[in-house]
């Protein structure tokens, strides 16, 4: 399987690794909202001045490779802009959840080129 095409200028991507007794460990698309935000909870984020951001989703990419625990999520409802406003309030919100292990941000690289032999 060949790992996917993630756009980093346009969007935010998460590394989520899950325990063995996670609910997402079997169904990684079922975790789609950030824990702890649904719709009768006011499922808002602030930005600590008092304004309101729309729903933050999160949309399954991929499993990491041959690891069965570790999935790629990307960001929804909250453009570049606004995710260093709201990135602390999200990351804690995952770390919260006990159906999951470990938060990692994904960040762009570029790859270094080795010497040829």
């Amino acid at each position: 399987m060949s790992p996917p095409s993630l756009n980093y200028a346009a969007n935010t991507y998460l590394s989520l690794t899950f325990p063995a007794s996670s609910p997402y460990i079997h169904n990684p698309s079922s975790l789609t909202v950030i824990p702890n935000t649904s719709p009768s909870s006011g499922a808002h984020m602030h930005d600590g001045g008092g304004r309101n951001f729309q729903m933050v989703q999160l949309q399954h990419v991929s499993q990491v490779g041959e690891l069965e625990d570790s999935h790629i999520y990307q960001v929804d409802g909250v453009d570049k802009s606004e995710w260093e406003r709201v990135r602390e309030q999200v990351l804690g919100a995952l770390k919260g959840d006990k159906g999951v292990s470990a938060v990692q941000e994904l960040k762009a690289r570029a790859r270094a080129k080795r010497d040829e032999f």
